[in-house]
């Protein structure tokens, strides 16, 4: 059976990071295994709990904890303007 794996850092308000989660849960995959690993880095402790919780709803989900002090990106209403340092960190 193939592999997939899904890795991105996570920083994100917990009503867009609950929503994101959701549309991974709905992900539909035949003829794979569909792995998570997350590289926490955020700073409100809502998003941390959806991720802990995420773990408990899928059996192949690993949370790396970003113990550095890590940088916002910035935003706006149309997209996100992201440095390659973020996508270090699941790379690592």
């Amino acid at each position: 059976m193939k592999s997939i794996l899904v890795a991105s850092p996570v920083q994100q308000k917990p009503d867009i990071l609950q929503r994101h989660l959701a549309s991974l849960l709905a992900l539909k995959v035949d003829e794979a295994e569909l792995s998570f690993l997350f590289v926490d880095d955020n700073r409100d402790p809502e998003s941390k709990a959806w991720l802990r919780r995420f773990v408990g709803r899928h059996p192949r989900v690993a949370i790396e904890e970003w113990k550095e002090a890590g940088q916002d990106y910035a935003k706006d209403e149309i997209t996100h303007y992201w440095d390659a340092s973020p996508f270090s960190k699941s790379g690592r």
